[in-house]
């Protein structure tokens, strides 16, 4: 399988047609496209509105045209593989305007639906749509039919200016590699539909979560004032991390996207074994989260945010309020927070919906996490 930094690396090179088919279609999914191709319509067919039974695909659409890449198998491939250039990048930037359209389009390829039955057809399973604005945001998506009779299921993952590629380099596009046997059409499907699959998705996260859940617990037992109710802070610590994640994503934070990482590099290089990171960016900021105050010059403008959420706890030890204990926990744990939670994974303010959904880290599965680490505290039991 292609490695994910391989694919970050032609993620960076890509920035036009000609470094999208040649370092990302090409050199790293290997998929058999002529690698000389300068244009999408080098190694493609157009799709019209009205061949598509869409006709104002001209306001959405450059050119309202959509392009099939070529069949690469000769004889008949199992998957069609579209290309849509939007106008706007309000679909990829807002997060709306994409399903509509999208379901549209697909109306205009399933069998039954299309136009014209001397237009080629595909399952709805077996398309592949990958949508771009200006060769800078990417969206894959893919339907995935679903067994009570509703309209199939969108799944999307993608990536843009701004935002972090890794979990579509770690997760969604090695299953996008072209497959050793290609003439295997149910092996096909299968792996590449894997690129979409959430629930994979969650497995690992929820794995990933516990691993540092346990570490950070029994760090912070060893400060003096913690040692009762370690697992309590390490679920209230990750639950604030988690949360502002999302905040940042919105740019609620000094209207930054990368907020929490910035600051932790700084301290990082300055003392990979201290403490610095909680004392002098995190703990300030949850203090200026909790109240209306004047805001630390370090922390910026934030909002206030009621609900307790932030509320600066004392250690069940903690004989004095006027010598509240802060926690401790090493610069070097929370590399390894970012490296294996907060930068792997996408986050996204979207939940779910039965018709759509993104692969990515959202509030409903987040809520899934703390109530499984809260019934495992409980019981004792092992996090799965």
């Amino acid at each position: 399988m292609i490695s994910p930094h391989k694919i970050e690396s032609a993620i960076n090179s890509t920035h036009d047609q000609t470094s999208f088919i040649k370092k990302l279609l090409v050199e790293t999914l290997q998929w058999p496209l002529n690698e000389d191709a300068e244009k999408i319509e080098d190694i493609s067919y157009e799709w019209s509105g009205e061949e598509l039974n869409f006709f104002e695909l001209d306001k959405h659409i450059l050119e309202g045209q959509v392009w099939q890449i070529q069949p690469m198998l000769s004889g008949q491939q199992v998957w069609g593989i579209f290309i849509l250039e939007f106008m706007n990048p309000d679909v990829f930037i807002k997060g709306k305007g994409i399903t509509g359209l999208l379901r549209k389009v697909l109306k205009g390829l399933v069998p039954g639906r299309r136009k014209s039955s001397n237009l080629p057809s595909w399952r709805s399973d077996n398309i592949l749509f990958i949508c771009t604005h200006n060769w800078e945001h990417y969206r894959f998506a893919h339907f995935r039919s679903v067994d009570n009779g509703q309209s199939s299921r969108m799944s999307t993952f993608g990536w843009g200016p701004g935002t972090s590629s890794r979990t579509a380099c770690e997760f969604n596009l090695p299953e996008l590699e072209w497959p050793d046997n290609p003439s295997d059409k149910e092996s096909w499907i299968k792996k590449w539909s894997k690129a979409f699959d959430k629930e994979e998705l969650t497995k690992q996260f929820y794995k990933a979560f516990a691993d540092l859940y346990y570490q950070i617990a029994a760090e912070i037992g060893e400060t003096p004032g913690f040692r009762t109710n370690a697992q309590e802070q390490a679920q209230l610590l990750l639950d604030r991390l988690l949360f502002l994640s999302f905040l940042q994503k919105k740019r609620w934070l000094n209207n930054e996207t990368d907020f929490l990482y910035s600051r932790f590099q700084e301290c990082y290089v300055k003392d990979p074994e201290g403490y610095s990171y909680y004392a002098y960016v995190l703990y300030p900021l949850f203090e200026a989260l909790s109240s209306r105050g004047k805001r630390p010059e370090q922390v910026g403008i934030v909002p206030f945010l009621n609900g307790g959420l932030f509320n600066l706890e004392l250690g069940t030890d903690q004989k004095s309020a006027l010598t509240q204990v802060r926690l401790k926990v090493k610069n070097s744990t929370f590399k390894k927070l970012f490296d294996e939670l907060l930068n792997k994974y996408n986050f996204t303010v979207m939940e779910d919906t039965p018709l759509n959904r993104e692969v990515a880290v959202d509030p409903e599965m987040l809520g899934k996490v703390f109530e499984t680490v809260v019934l495992v505290s409980d019981t004792g039991g092992d996090f799965q």
